[in-house]
């Protein structure tokens, strides 16, 4: 029995020794293929890192000529714009300058218009003074016809001259009609003149 348990014992140590060669060699292969996966990381690592590089150097390449591009176009716009604008301030400044000269015209004209209106009303203010100043003396000529008259009348009443009465009488009622005509005339050109200043 003892015999037999020693040749059991013995063949588990042999199985024991067994599984630990087994067991670091399964260690040791697993610590190679961790070796080569690590190595194979690496470089997927630098071809990665190396496409990236790639990648960025073209994308910063095609970056700047899009940059180049942009900003031909953008001088090429702003000078077709500054061209236009040029353009608009020679027509803007053209059309300006031919407004004001119609508005100068319109202006001189207006002038025009008012001085002659002016001078008209001017000419009109003085002859209405001359018509005025007329009736003035014919009112004064015929005040002292009338003085004169009445004088005379007197004269004639004291020798009781009916005929001469009557002539008197009927030439005084002509002059008093004439100078109602007179009154009527200077009012109608007083009133003329009073329009003529306001």
């Amino acid at each position: 029995m003892e015999e037999t348990l020693k040749v059991i014992l013995g063949k588990l140590e042999k199985i024991d020794t067994r599984f630990e060669e087994q067991e670091k060699s399964i260690n040791a292969r697993f610590d190679e293929q961790d070796k080569k996966f690590n190595v194979r990381l690496d470089q997927q690592d630098q071809k990665f890192d190396a496409r990236l590089d790639e990648l960025e150097g073209k994308v910063n390449t095609r970056l700047d000529q899009q940059d180049q591009k942009s900003g031909a176009r953008l001088d090429e716009l702003e000078g077709k714009f500054n061209a236009r604008l040029d353009q608009q301030d020679q027509k803007f400044d053209v059309r300006l300058d031919e407004l004001e000269g119609k508005v100068n015209n319109r202006l001189d004209q207006q002038d025009q218009k008012f001085s002659a209106r002016l001078d008209k009303h001017d000419k009109a203010f003085a002859r209405q003074e001359n018509k005025s100043e007329a009736i003035d003396k014919r009112l004064s000529n015929l005040e002292t016809g009338q003085d004169e008259i009445k004088e005379i009348a007197k004269c004639i009443e004291t020798s009781q001259n009916e005929d001469v009465i009557a002539l008197l009488r009927n030439f005084h009622t002509q002059i008093d009609s004439k100078t109602e005509v007179l009154n009527r005339r200077l009012f109608n050109a007083e009133t003329d003149i009073q329009k003529l200043k306001k």
